[in-house]
């Protein structure tokens, strides 16, 4: 299958407030049912745990595009059980978004809401982990090169991403489960052009190594690929 590009409904803010905190649970549904948050805290979870155990100071991990802000609700819920102090910076561009994740983060002041580009990050330094779910495929790959070499450059300790893999039998299984995952017309365009606009896992790992990163590229049950590049060996 051949990446096609094309921008998707939700990003271009089409329909009401209440069309996209549809697709936004569509989203949540499909990250906690078909494997985005497990493709990302099975990697990051343990590497937050190694850096609380080695500090003395809070934990702090960057979400970009964080949506609905379900990941990082899940990661400090996580966290909260250990006792372990982390903080989570919900970072996306779109204020619809933003005002839709406010009220959810009410119980969770380890969440701060930050309005800014992926690419054009408020901070140079105290983040220790950077993070993305569902995000990279929004972007052609010069521009994937750029967010990867400047999340890395920012991180404390690294950088982890997970997506979508581009191929024919994801996009095909979509229409099977479409009744049970996309309740949203939003999500019913949106979801199947997030497929074609996906990348490989070698597409992923060339960008990688054209952005300078260390990374390794897992392949997560169904078709998810994680992205990770440790700063700090042995992790």
């Amino acid at each position: 299958m051949d990446r096609f590009d094309a921008p998707e409904l939700l990003d271009l803010n089409v329909g009401t407030l209440a069309d996209a905190a549809e697709s936004l649970g569509d989203l949540r549904r499909i990250n906690r049912w078909l494997g985005g948050t497990r493709a990302l805290t099975h990697h990051l979870l343990p590497r937050v745990a190694a850096a609380a155990r080695a500090s003395s100071r809070t934990v702090v991990v960057a979400d970009i595009g964080t949506g609905s802000a379900d990941i990082p609700i899940a990661l400090v819920r996580w966290a909260r059980r250990r006792g372990i102090p982390l903080q989570v910076l919900a970072v996306d561009l779109n204020q619809r978004h933003l005002a839709l994740a406010r009220p959810g983060l009410a119980a969770y002041p380890e969440v701060r809401l930050v309005a800014a580009e992926g690419g054009n990050l408020p901070w140079r330094d105290g983040v220790d982990y950077i993070v993305a779910s569902l995000f990279l495929h929004h972007f052609p790959p010069a521009d994937v090169v750029g967010l990867l070499r400047g999340w890395y450059a920012t991180a404390r300790r690294g950088v982890i991403a997970n997506d979508l893999i581009r191929a024919w039998l994801p996009y095909l299984g979509y229409f099977a489960l479409r009744p049970f995952i996309a309740r949203s017309y939003l999500t019913r365009y949106d979801a199947p052009l997030s497929i074609r606009r996906a990348y490989t896992l070698g597409e992923m790992r060339d960008m990688a190594c054209q952005a300078g990163l260390p990374a390794r590229l897992y392949w997560h049950w169904p078709w998810r690929l994680a992205l990770v590049a440790d700063k700090e060996p042995g992790v």
